[in-house]
């Protein structure tokens, strides 16, 4: 039971980075397209907080996988 559990759990943070992985994505590539520009904030911004939670994330998954796997 604690297998499963423990399986559920670094799957969803891996799903979760991979979909922040996509939003971060999606926000360089309007980067690229609207940097230099007055419209260059936003899409800055959402590039760069996905890119965080995607990092938060994978880093949650690494710690689960390394500290709390099942013997």
């Amino acid at each position: 039971m604690i297998k499963i559990v423990w399986g559920a759990g670094l799957a969803t943070c891996l799903l979760f980075s991979a979909l922040f992985a996509l939003f971060t994505f999606i926000g360089l590539i309007d980067v690229v397209r609207y940097c230099p520009g007055p419209q260059c904030r936003e899409p800055f911004a959402i590039a760069l907080i996905s890119g965080g939670v995607t990092a938060a994330g994978l880093g949650i998954a690494w710690l689960i996988y390394r500290y709390f796997r099942p013997e």
